[in-house]
């Protein structure tokens, strides 16, 4: 039993290269103000929204990973807001320059001071096509808002599975 343990130590520290390793990555976009496509009173308190937005992103500083940059992105987003808290949550479809998508879940919630106009949230990848496919990571962003929609600026560590090429 004890040769068994040792003999996948052996192979697992033989072929490093078969485990993805984490990347950092990096990058800055502008949004347009999102359409609200559903919006409604919550009917609790005067002011308490629920609304259903969507816009599209360009890239300002791409993401690079696995040898592509990002080029731009579509979110979809349920956000809430009263008089103390606003919160958004949603999914966001980027797209890279070869065609390539991936998928990220996000997230930022705030005690409400007046009307913030810097968030910060977290995010994490729940997939991708091409070469992202399997892409898994994770990390923070903030977005600074104005009337013209606004920037966010995103960081944290990705990892793609290795391909294995040998049979191509």
């Amino acid at each position: 039993m004890k040769l068994r343990a040792l003999s996948v130590l052996v192979l697992v520290l033989a072929f490093p290269s078969a485990a993805a390793a984490q990347a950092r990555v990096a990058g800055s976009q502008h949004c347009p103000m999102p359409q609200a496509l559903a919006r409604a009173e919550a009917g609790d308190e005067a002011g308490h929204t629920m609304t259903l937005e969507k816009t599209t992103c360009t890239w300002l500083i791409p993401l690079e990973m696995a040898g592509e940059k990002s080029k731009e992105g579509t979110f979809i987003a349920f956000s809430e807001v009263s008089s103390t808290r606003a919160s958004t949550s949603g999914t966001y479809v980027g797209t890279m320059d070869t065609g390539d998508k991936f998928y990220v879940r996000f997230h930022w919630a705030a005690l409400k001071d007046g009307n913030p106009d810097t968030v910060k949230g977290d995010w994490a990848f729940t997939g991708g096509t091409g070469k992202l496919k399997g892409i898994t990571g994770k990390g923070s962003y903030t977005a600074t808002e104005n009337a013209n929609g606004g920037e966010v600026n995103m960081e944290g560590e990705y990892s793609v599975p290795e391909t294995d090429n040998s049979t191509k």
